[in-house]
């Protein structure tokens, strides 16, 4: 089998990037992977360093091999400069749950992304059209979040992922958030789980709105996080959290890492 499509990593200083870059080239600069490492790839993909030498993209690359990523290199297209201008792609993926069901989200009203971590999803959902909220208890982690959206508002104007929506951040424990009922669209949740919040999803989603969860199994192997069983699902048990709580289950997946749900309140 051949190797996937490399994301291509251009590290270069921003105005050098924004004189000539490769057209696949997602940008950010080395200097500022240690305060932005959410916006890195993801750690088992493969990924193509471009610097401003081969010497130096090499440096980065065993940098980055040291930290955990699997499969960085050096790229072969550290030359190309066919493109001006911001980038047009990011080098992070939102949860794979928002990929595999995006045909059946919504593409406007409110979004409720439940413990938000650093704020890829909530870019991901306002990049969609969604007026997005992120929740988290920990108030750093909604600074990441800030900043990572922020940076992709600076994408280039028809970049999918630039932002089309506004954002915002409320810093709360999930179960004692100040959120008003019938609110959201969609509330989503990944690799999170508090078994009380569905029937308050339920509460804070409008007729006919959707949640949207992903998060451990008990088949996760268990030398990973999370390592306490409370914080994983049993078999099917992520359907029998949403039926309880009045929702009508539309697709349901277990992958044996992962298990998923998207269902819908009930109008």
């Amino acid at each position: 089998m051949g190797r996937r499509v490399a994301i291509l990593l251009d590290t270069r200083p921003r105005a050098d990037f924004l004189r000539g870059h490769a057209r696949d080239a997602a940008h950010l600069p080395a200097n500022e992977w240690s305060a932005r490492a959410a916006e890195l790839p993801p750690r088992d993909e493969p990924v193509d360093i471009i610097a401003a030498t081969p010497r130096e993209a090499e440096r980065l690359a065993a940098d980055l091999l040291a930290r955990g990523f699997a499969h960085a290199r050096a790229s072969d297209g550290f030359e190309d400069r066919s493109e001006e201008g911001p980038a047009r792609t990011v080098a992070w993926r939102p949860a794979s749950a928002l990929v595999r069901c995006a045909a059946m989200l919504p593409a406007h009203g409110r979004a409720l992304d439940v413990a938000c971590g650093a704020g890829r999803d909530v870019a991901w959902l306002a990049a969609r059209g969604l007026t997005t909220i992120g929740l988290d208890i920990l108030p750093d982690a909604l600074a990441r979040a800030a900043v990572l959206v922020r940076a992709a508002t600076e994408l280039a104007d028809d970049a999918p992922m630039r932002p089309r929506a506004r954002t915002a951040y409320v810093c709360a424990d999930a179960v004692r958030a100040p959120l008003a009922a019938e609110t959201f669209e969609l509330v989503c949740g990944f690799r999170y789980l508090e078994r009380s919040l569905f029937m308050q999803a339920a509460r804070w989603l409008r007729p006919g709105g959707l949640i949207l969860w992903q998060t451990f199994s008990t088949r996760t192997p268990v030398d990973c996080h999370p390592r306490r069983t409370l914080f994983r699902l049993e078999p099917g048990e992520l359907a029998n959290l949403c039926n309880g709580a009045g929702f009508r289950v539309l697709e349901a997946w277990e992958d044996g890492v992962l298990d998923g749900i998207l269902a819908a309140r009930e109008a």
